[in-house]
């Protein structure tokens, strides 16, 4: 979750609170420009924290030369036989490191005369390691300036650990304007699954004004927090509020029902959800049965998010209309601009056995994110007609620079027997939703 918030007409932060589970490492890396040779960065921790320098290496680690990652971008390499093939952190060079209970501030400075810069306040958890590092940033290998990074890491010996990251990013012209971020719990603390747990921020500036950024992923489970002698009460999923010298600004609520700050109240509808019924290719809308009421009087750039109800990864669209079709039923307009397919090719052969099919026709942005279609829905045709939509998963990526007779993606088909009904020859297309996905409009409410 990512929100940008106003602190005055020319300066704004952002509130980042980044969730990750699965795996045994979570790494939160940062970087931004910084002079020559890194020489404008800096970074504070707390009192009798001392670093300790890798000799040699990267950060993929000590025994890993610097840029010892190469190939072309789409060479082939099995990435459970190079488990860090795909990381680039070779590529991450001047390592050293430091074990840290409490938070830091890291400091980039793009033009020393200006003074414009970044500032990354992470707040701290118990066990976490920090790297610094510096990468080349843009322009040609070998000629390129050195950008300084932060790497947070939170690691456990357990598989499918979770990790909560907080942070507050300041871009500044001059003067700086944030004096402190601290991390909060609510209560109850507890969340529906690990990483999913509430959590407050709370950021002070120069201006006598502080900000509480409350997240609680289980929109519909109430939680509190009493924080500096007040007390929040929150069934949603986010808020901002804001004092102005001890005394109530203006307060935000995204996602949620209701917003109590120190018994002031505010209440809103809530989140609209339903599923898909229908897709108009043709005309970018979506026919959905909804599970209660959707208002017809959007605000300015709604949206409306889409989910394969397997997956966690939703997916955004402009939402410009919304026409009631009687009942439940209503019809979502997501603009001409709206492509609604994400890939397309040609089938090359299938594997009724297998129900896979394998197409040769480079799918490249599947390299940097190899299961960017798992969960999505192949279909034969853009056009309104009777064709099926078919769930997938990427079984296989082999790309080769030059070569179409071994570069290729094979895709599962979840459905039995999906993989008989292509030949090869067939274009398709890969659409990023289908009929049975669910889907929410969420709602902001102010106050005053």
């Amino acid at each position: 979750m990512a929100a940008l918030i106003d602190v005055g007409p020319d300066e704004h932060f952002i509130a980042d609170i980044f969730r990750v589970a699965g795996g045994t490492t979570h790494d939160y890396l940062f970087h931004s420009l910084g002079g020559d040779d890194a020489a404008n960065f800096g970074i504070q921790l707390e009192d009798g924290v001392e670093w300790v320098v890798q000799e040699g290496g990267s950060l993929l680690g000590p025994d890993a030369p610097y840029m010892s990652e190469q190939g072309h971008s789409y060479s082939y390499v099995r990435a459970v036989e190079q488990p860090g093939r795909y990381s680039g952190y070779s590529w991450l060079t001047d390592v050293r490191h430091a074990d840290i209970d409490g938070g830091f501030v890291a400091s980039w400075i793009a033009d020393a005369t200006q003074q414009i810069g970044l500032r990354l306040h992470m707040t701290g958890a118990p066990g976490r390691r920090l790297f610094t590092c510096k990468g080349e940033g843009f322009g040609v290998v070998g000629e390129s300036p050195w950008d300084p990074y932060t790497v947070t890491r939170d690691e456990a010996e357990a598989n499918e650990h979770a990790s909560i990251f907080a942070a507050a990013i300041e871009p500044h012209r001059g003067e700086t304007f944030i004096s402190s971020v601290r991390r909060l719990d609510m209560q109850p603390p507890t969340g529906s699954r690990p990483g999913l747990e509430p959590v407050a921020m709370v950021v002070e500036t120069a201006h006598n004004k502080t900000f509480y950024i409350l997240h609680n992923p289980d929109r519909d489970t109430r939680r509190t927090l009493d924080a500096d002698g007040h007390r929040f009460t929150l069934t949603g999923q986010f808020a901002t509020v804001c004092f102005t010298r001890g005394e109530l600004g203006y307060a935000v609520l995204a996602n949620g029902t209701g917003l109590v700050v120190d018994g002031h109240a505010l209440e809103a509808p809530g989140v609209a959800t339903g599923t898909i019924l229908r897709l108009d290719l043709e005309n970018n809308s979506v026919e959905v049965e909804a599970d209660g009421l959707v208002t017809t009087a959007l605000p300015e750039q709604a949206k409306v998010t889409f989910y394969n109800p397997l997956y966690s990864r939703g997916e955004t669209f402009p939402l410009l209309g919304v026409e009631h079709l009687g009942g439940n039923r209503y019809r979502l307009d997501l603009g001409d601009e709206t492509c609604l397919y994400i890939g397309c090719g040609k089938v090359s052969s299938v594997d009724g056995k297998q129900n896979t099919m394998l197409t040769r026709v480079p799918q490249s942005k599947l390299f940097n994110g190899r299961h960017l279609y798992d969960g999505k829905h192949l279909r034969l045709s853009k056009s309104n007609d009777a064709q099926p939509f078919h769930p997938i998963r990427t079984v296989e990526d082999r790309f080769t620079f030059g070569s179409e007779d071994t570069s290729g993606v094979t895709f599962f088909l979840d459905e039995p027997g999906a993989a008989a009904q292509m030949s090869g020859g067939d274009p398709f297309w890969v659409y990023a939703i289908a009929p049975g996905d669910t889907f929410e409009i969420g709602n902001v409410a102010l106050m005053p």
